[in-house]
């Protein structure tokens, strides 16, 4: 199946170096959800948090169809450039284009 995040992969990249620009990249792109066949999200915003020199957050904010809805957890998504990773995606709430779901990231930076 590729590149995933068992392989500490994403598109070729080392894990450790993914950041928020990676995936501003992606917004207004589709994620396949893997175990779950025909569903779907889109990246729709990445969502600065509170970052320092040391620790960088951020969250990804996805929209998908209101039904069916998905439970929080774990899911195994796929990006056509960026490949396969895990996100633990969290429903926040619906809005009028469908639910919205986040998958929150904090991870540290190297010193420079």
């Amino acid at each position: 199946m590729g590149s995933g995040i068992g392989e500490s992969t994403l598109g070729g990249a080392v894990i450790e170096q993914i950041s928020k620009e990676v995936f501003q990249s992606a917004v207004n792109t589709v994620f396949q959800l893997t175990d779950e066949p025909g569903a779907a999200l889109t990246l729709v915003r990445v969502q600065e948090g509170r970052s320092t020199d040391r620790i960088e957050q951020f969250s990804l904010i996805f929209q998908a169809p209101s039904q069916p809805a998905l439970t929080q957890g774990t899911r195994h998504v796929s990006h056509q450039s960026l490949g396969e990773l895990d996100l633990f995606l969290v429903p926040i709430g619906i809005s009028p284009e469908g639910a919205e779901y986040e998958a929150a990231f904090t991870r540290f930076l190297e010193k420079k």
